[in-house]
């Protein structure tokens, strides 16, 4: 830039300059800084010339996704939190979220809060418009289609003890299952597309199960839990049959999810109060796999006397929530049965562990964003290296959701459900379940035939 001003130019500005310091009783300015000075100046002109053109090309771009993309290419790691953490503030405030709230969700200052509060305010300001989703509306039918929740079930168990293939085994009046009764929650909540976790072995039946019954009424995908599914070439030991868990079952739905979806067990009812919990939730998720700075996840909550089952122990997820509703950690608890003296965990020591009558519990009923799965792969690469050479552990979805809770990566909103929960753990809890989905029905709560 000085190669822009004649020298003779240059030294009369100079001494001029120094002359009119003699005349302050100072020493002047020095052609150096004076250099420097008119360096910033044009450095500021180009960097103004370089903002107006990424504006113009960013405005090229055809899709979210080349933006995101774009994001990804120009931005470090720590540059992207940054602005993320931005978007996420100006989001919360819009949605009327506390200064307060938003500083413990998101760990920034009070202070930055307030001046994205003061901006927010300007009516020049068009982070209205960004938030609100109104710069463009040609593709608003097609964005609400898209951003219609998913429900993942995890179906891939045939249920050891229980002895057969349990989401198949029909319970209503008209030989729906409960995985029947689950799909059509989910449809009259608004879920958009249902995907199943299934293994190759049973697949033909399912798939014949799913096209007689759900196709046309909803979309139908499918996933499959492989024991060989494994991150950065890993192999399973030898000896493993079992699967990995429920976490490594989510897992394989990674490339068959692309909205906030809900987690469920294809065995379980849980009713048509939690899918409509989950599903006001997901609507307003985000469906990016870039995680943010703090993920929105949430989980549906039963009063564990409600879950129980009369035929032999069972496995839930206890959960700890803060006074806000939200989960602050979720342990599970693998032989839960109650007995004369109360609920209680058989411990793997032989120690009784009592549990309270009011504790709510997972019933592995959560709703997420896809960001899990990106989080899903970070973790699970390092709990392969700790365990993997186990025959018989397994990688649990609580699991994951606390590690994230510990590094103050998710909040999850615990739902509580009036609904009742209900299932098929053993063969001998078939009668009784049977006779809650009759019950429901003579109430009229459901149709007598789901699908006519």
């Amino acid at each position: 830039m000085a190669n822009m001003i004649p020298k003779s130019a240059g030294l009369w500005y100079h001494g001029c300059m120094a002359e009119k310091g003699k005349k302050k009783g100072g020493e002047g300015v020095s052609p150096g800084k004076t250099r420097r000075r008119r360096t910033r100046r044009g450095s500021g002109a180009m960097l103004a010339q370089a903002r107006a053109d990424m504006a113009a090309a960013f405005s090229r771009l055809g899709s979210a996704e080349e933006v995101e993309q774009a994001f990804v290419d120009f931005l470090t790691a720590s540059e992207m939190r940054d602005l993320q953490s931005r978007w996420l503030i100006f989001k919360m405030l819009e949605d009327g979220v506390t200064q307060r709230e938003i500083s413990r969700i998101l760990g920034v200052s009070l202070c930055k809060i307030t001046r994205g509060s003061r901006f927010l305010k300007s009516p020049k300001t068009i982070v209205h418009r960004m938030l609100a989703g109104t710069a463009g509306e040609s593709h608003t039918n097609e964005r609400k289609e898209k951003m219609k929740p998913t429900l993942l079930v995890l179906a891939a168990g045939m249920g050891s003890r229980y002895g057969g293939l349990k989401q198949m085994d029909p319970v209503g009046p008209s030989g729906e299952t409960i995985l029947d009764y689950s799909v059509y929650d989910a449809i009259r909540a608004g879920f958009g597309k249902v995907v199943f976790v299934i293994r190759r072995d049973f697949e033909e039946a399912f798939r014949k199960l799913a096209d007689e019954k759900y196709r046309g009424r909803i979309d139908v995908g499918f996933a499959f839990q492989d024991l060989a599914d494994l991150p950065g070439g890993r192999k399973p030991p030898a000896g493993r049959a079992k699967p990995w868990g429920t976490a490594h079952a989510v897992r394989a739905a990674r490339e068959a999810v692309d909205t906030p979806f809900a987690m469920i067990n294809a065995d379980d009812f849980y009713g048509r109060d939690s899918y409509a919990k989950l599903a006001s939730f997901l609507a307003d998720q985000p469906s990016e796999r870039v995680p943010r700075p703090v993920e929105r996840f949430c989980m549906a909550g039963f009063g564990i006397a409600n879950t129980l089952s009369e035929n032999g122990s069972v496995a839930r997820g206890i959960c700890s929530v803060d006074r806000d509703g939200r989960l602050k950690t979720v342990t599970e608890r693998t032989k839960i049965s109650r007995d004369a003296n109360g609920i209680f965990n058989a411990e793997p020591d032989g120690s009784r562990l009592p549990l309270s009558e009011t504790d709510l519990v997972s019933m592995n009923c959560w709703g997420f964003t896809p960001a899990l799965f990106t989080h899903m792969e970070d973790q699970f690469g390092a709990w392969l290296d700790e365990h993997g050479n186990e025959e018989k552990s397994e990688w649990y979805i609580p699991l994951v959701v606390n590690t994230l809770l510990a590094q103050g990566r998710a909040t999850v909103d615990v739902l509580k459900t009036d609904s009742r929960w209900f299932g098929v753990t053993y063969r001998e809890d078939r009668p009784a379940t049977v006779a809650s989905i009759r019950a429901l029905v003579d109430a009229g709560e459901y149709p007598k035939s789901l699908w006519q």
